[in-house]
């Protein structure tokens, strides 16, 4: 945690099955609902919100 802060280090965890989704769709002709792609919008905001945030505060406090 010497390089950046445990919050910007999770949100790996919550992109990655936006990107198993994506690959799931491009790759394997899964289909993609209405829904999927609302939660996807969610959780990506979500996650600039807290790069956001983290941003503004120096590593290590």
């Amino acid at each position: 945690m010497r390089v950046s802060t445990a919050a910007r280090v999770g949100t790996h965890a919550y992109v990655n099955p936006i990107i198993a989704v994506v690959l799931g769709w491009a790759m394997g002709g899964e289909a993609v609902t209405t829904r999927m792609l609302v939660g996807a919008v969610v959780v990506l905001a979500s996650v600039l919100v807290v790069n956001q945030v983290e941003s503004g505060r120096a590593v290590g406090q």
